[in-house]
């Protein structure tokens, strides 16, 4: 076998040609991706009658939880161990530094497939739920209009494409879009916050809010249902790895990673929690979210809180360019991870998918693939309205693969690591990693759950099926590329 160091990158492909990017666009970057206090309430689509307000508001608690730990678990090595793996396959190189000599190269590399299809799934979850906006907003202007899964699916491609434009003939306009979608998704957060809370009343007792179960999934344990009802916490805090991929732009990253990781975890669950007070007091009638208006029960929520037209088609706008725009930031990180994989060796198609486009300062054919890719996974619109979770359920799987196994590794080293990192764990490190760990493996496996029972073709779970694919292609793409495959090298700090 011949493993190789890959030479330290240069700048070429970095995305908006900035060379010092401050800590607070960094953490900006994150937030206009997640958009958490918007992104919390479009959630409750895929978690309708699954143990009702209780359930989305101590559901969503312990996700927040969880997915710190891990935030912090990540951050510690970013500070110990500050590296880009070209921008985009960090954990590669944790987890290779982390295993064994004999080991290293096929664990980074699965590592590396984890990644690569966890952004890639994200970003096809996204362009379908982007694509089921759009058709929400036709709904919302036309009483005869019906979507179907052909127009569902061809709006998930026009998306992509849009994305495409943006991440290639307009990449010089991606900074200042970023810029303005910070502010913009803010201001629509607060406009969908306040308005509830001033029209709505009465709202919805303390005792519907945090103590009647709703369960609708014919599951006869309510503590099952429980954690049926974790995903939308946990997409909520998520893509801790996006700061870390910025690394080799930021003039401290051992300090400056790390303090952005925990920061957006902090404010994505802060953002995410007052959105869900403020939904759980202000869903009035619940029952209706289960056949909801133009098939988005956040659209339900705001049309029995006010019955106006207006409103509720400026808030289907508010999500259609909140949607669209993390599509744009996804395919962005997305194209970055394969165009890293690619240049390390993990896909036979190296010299292809690893040029840069020195015009646009942008590796276009790799953008191009992971439009492709997102396009292929869309075809899932023609599956039972399940397959929505499928897609994110798989994407979460993938993430949660991709960051325990570095996670883990620090735990059988015995968390030897250089001591004079900027972020450390201490005493507590031990235990925060462990419990971690059990986050981690408790939530995807529920994840994998179909949510409602008896199961059939229109209520299984897609997720554990698309997983087992990724993981039989991940296989037997090794056996092609063992003989090329290359461990990064890590960043001078």
């Amino acid at each position: 076998m011949c493993v190789r160091r890959s030479p330290q990158l240069s700048g070429e492909a970095l995305i908006g040609g900035h060379n010092d990017t401050s800590g607070f666009v960094t953490i900006g970057i994150q937030f206009s991706v997640t958009a958490p206090p918007l992104a919390i309430a479009s959630y409750t689509t895929l978690i309708t009658g699954v143990g009702g307000s209780p359930f989305y508001f101590w559901g969503f608690l312990v996700a927040v939880l969880g997915q710190t730990l891990v935030a912090v678990s990540l951050a510690e090595l970013a500070s110990a161990y500050p590296h880009t793996s070209g921008k985009g396959l960090v954990h590669i190189f944790w987890t290779g530094i982390l295993s064994n000599r004999q080991w290293a190269p096929f664990l980074s590399y699965f590592n590396g497939v984890m990644t690569t299809f966890a952004w890639i799934f994200a970003a096809s979850g996204n362009a379908v739920f982007a694509a089921q906006f759009i058709a929400s907003f036709g709904q919302l202007v036309s009483d005869t209009y019906r979507p179907s899964a052909w127009q569902i699916f061809l709006l998930s491609l026009a998306s992509i494409i849009m994305a495409l434009v943006f991440n290639t003939l307009l990449i010089n306009c991606l900074p200042g879009l970023t810029m303005f979608m910070v502010v913009f998704l803010n201001v629509a957060a607060l406009f969908i916050w306040i308005t509830l809370l001033a029209v709505v009343q009465p709202k919805a007792s303390a005792k519907t809010a945090f103590i009647d179960v709703v369960n609708e999934t014919g599951w006869s344990s309510d503590g099952l249902v429980f954690f049926l009802g974790l995903l939308p916490g946990m997409m909520t805090v998520c893509l801790f790895d996006a700061a870390v991929h910025m690394a080799e732009e930021l003039p401290h990253p051992h300090r400056q990673v790390p303090i952005a990781m925990v920061t957006n975890s902090l404010l994505a669950a802060l953002g995410g929690l007052l959105m869900v007070i403020c939904l759980i007091f202000c869903t009035t009638r619940p029952e209706n979210l289960l056949q909801p208006l133009a098939g988005m029960s956040v659209i339900q929520i705001c049309w029995d809180a006010w019955p106006s037209t207006a409103f509720v088609i400026v808030v289907c706008l508010i999500y259609c360019i909140m949607t669209l725009n993390g599509l744009v930031s996804i395919i962005t990180g997305g194209s970055r991870v394969l165009w890293s994989f690619v240049r390390a060796g993990g896909l036979p198609t190296r010299t292809l998918l690893s040029r840069v486009n020195h015009r646009l300062q942008t590796p276009v054919n790799a953008v191009l693939a992971a439009g492709l890719a997102c396009a292929i996974f869309t075809v899932l619109c023609f599956a039972p309205s399940s397959a929505l979770s499928g897609l994110f359920g798989a994407s979460a799987v993938c993430f949660a693969t991709s960051y325990a196994m570095p996670i883990c590794l620090l735990l059988a080293n015995r968390r030897r690591i250089p001591s004079d990192r900027y972020f450390s764990l201490g005493r507590a490190g031990f235990v925060v990693n462990i419990v971690a760990i059990a986050w981690m493996t408790i939530s995807t496996l529920f994840v994998c759950f179909p949510q409602f029972v008896p199961v059939d073709m229109d209520t299984m779970n897609w997720a554990p099926v698309v997983f087992g694919v990724v993981v039989l292609i991940s296989l037997a793409n090794w056996f092609v590329v063992r003989m090329v495959y290359e461990l990064p090298r890590p960043l001078e700090r």
